[in-house]
């Protein structure tokens, strides 16, 4: 339910994604449909435990790409291991946050296969523009 959520289902939904789903707080759903303005967008409540594990459990092998925006953000959040299950088999885990160790070894060229770590520039806008 942050920018970089609400940013990447907006992207998904330009390159023509059939399937996108968003996982927020259930007293988000509202407010994330409403900043992306799609009506079809699945929503799963992250901090209804049934719910995920029904949904992680009835997802496997589905994705062709997971966007992790939460790992990361906060020390005790960490589902980089628990959706790797939902991913094709050449699916792709792209994951915008962690902790120091995940960015040394990134840095090191050791990432693991079918992740991506995303790293932002300190310019905002103004690196946006070169681009």
């Amino acid at each position: 339910s942050g920018g970089c959520g609400v940013a990447g289902v907006q992207l998904a939904k330009a390159l023509g994604a059939e399937r996108i789903v968003g996982i927020c707080s259930g007293k988000n759903f509202d407010f994330v449909r409403e900043q992306v303005g799609y009506d079809t967008l699945e929503l799963v409540d992250y901090k209804d435990s049934e719910s995920m594990k029904e949904f992680r459990d009835e997802n496997k092998a589905k994705f062709d790409c997971i966007y992790d925006t939460s790992t990361g953000s906060t020390a005790d959040e960490n589902y980089s291991t628990s959706v790797m299950s939902m991913l094709k088999e050449e699916g792709q885990y792209v994951q915008i946050n962690g902790g120091m160790a995940d960015w040394v070894k990134h840095a090191a060229g050791r990432k693991t296969p079918r992740k991506t770590m995303v790293l932002t520039a300190s310019k905002g806008r103004k690196s946006l523009e070169e681009i």
